[in-house]
């Protein structure tokens, strides 16, 4: 099995696959982006960091 991240601008996104590339399961889910001024934005890691071990531990069932 494999695992791919995508941590994206609006969202966190993970894909198990297995060997042959098959989707066995998909999670995806949103995190606040806070607009600084018109040229920044910031977002906490640490929301990257728990949704990603939240999407993990929900393939763990699968």
């Amino acid at each position: 099995m494999f695992v791919g991240i995508d941590v994206g601008s609006t969202a966190i996104k993970l894909g198990l696959v297995d060997i042959k590339g098959k989707l066995i399961s998909y999670f995806t889910s949103p995190y606040n982006t806070n607009r600084v001024s018109a040229k920044q934005v910031e977002q906490d890691p640490n929301d990257w960091i728990n949704l990603i071990l939240k999407g993990l531990n929900e393939f763990k069932s699968t």
